[in-house]
C-alpha cells in the first residue's frame, strides 16, 4: 500500500500547532500559579519574620535588670526593630509593654507591618502581626 507523502506532512504540520495552542492554552494557570506561590511565600516569610522579631525582642528585654536599666520597653523595641527592619523598614510598629508585679512581671511586644503583595493576583492580607510575651528574669522586688 502506498501513502501519500502530502498527506503525511499535514498530519504533522496539525499536530503541531495542537501543541501550541495547549501550550497557550495552559501557559496562563500556570504562570498565575508560580505567581501566588511567590505570593504566599513572601507572606509566610514576612510572618516568620516577625514572629522572630517578637521573640528577640521580648527575650533581650526579659533578661535585662529592670532595676538597673530603667527602660527596658526601649530595649525591646529597638531589639525587635533590628530583626524585622530590613523586611518592612520604617513602616512596621512596635509597641513593647512591662506589666504585672512579681513573681508575674511580664513584657509583652505587639508587631504590626501593613503589607503589600509583590504581585498581587491573590487574595492577600492587608496587615500582619505578630505577638511576643515573656517573664522577667529578673523577679525581686526593690
Amino acid at each position: 500500500m502506498h501513502t501519500n507523502p502530502h498527506t503525511t506532512f499535514l498530519k504533522r504540520t496539525r499536530r503541531r500547532g495542537a501543541n501550541a495552542v495547549e501550550f497557550a492554552l495552559t501557559l496562563p494557570i500556570f504562570l498565575y500559579m508560580m505567581l501566588g506561590v511567590l505570593d504566599y511565600g513572601y507572606l509566610m516569610m514576612a510572618h516568620a519574620i516577625l514572629d522572630a522579631a517578637a521573640m528577640e525582642g521580648t527575650r533581650e528585654g526579659a533578661i535585662t535588670d529592670p532595676y538597673n536599666i530603667a527602660d527596658i520597653t526601649g530595649i525591646a523595641e529597638s531589639t525587635a526593630q533590628g530583626v524585622a527592619g530590613g523586611l518592612c523598614g520604617g513602616d512596621c510598629s512596635y509597641t513593647c509593654q512591662d506589666v504585672g508585679n512579681p513573681p508575674e512581671r511580664e513584657i509583652t511586644c505587639d508587631l504590626r507591618w501593613a503589607i503589600d503583595p509583590i504581585i498581587g493576583l491573590v487574595p492577600f492580607p492587608t496587615q500582619i502581626q505578630s505577638q511576643g510575651r515573656q517573664l522577667l528574669e529578673w523577679q525581686r522586688n526593690r
